[in-house]
């Protein structure tokens, strides 16, 4: 918590990972894209939004 209070990035980080953590049953889900844009530049994740396309 001293880390997370330090830092903007440290707390950014540690809600990140509290929120992975919360919806981590959607990891499985989750598939490899085929998309080139995303393969290079990355893909942010969202919570609750595995399957609904």
């Amino acid at each position: 918590m001293a880390k997370a209070r330090a830092s903007e990035d440290a707390f950014d980080a540690l809600v990140s990972a509290m929120v992975m953590v919360e919806h981590r049953g959607e990891f499985a889900g989750l598939r490899k894209t085929e998309d080139e844009v995303f393969r290079m530049e990355g893909q942010t994740w969202v919570p609750g939004l595995v399957g609904s396309r």
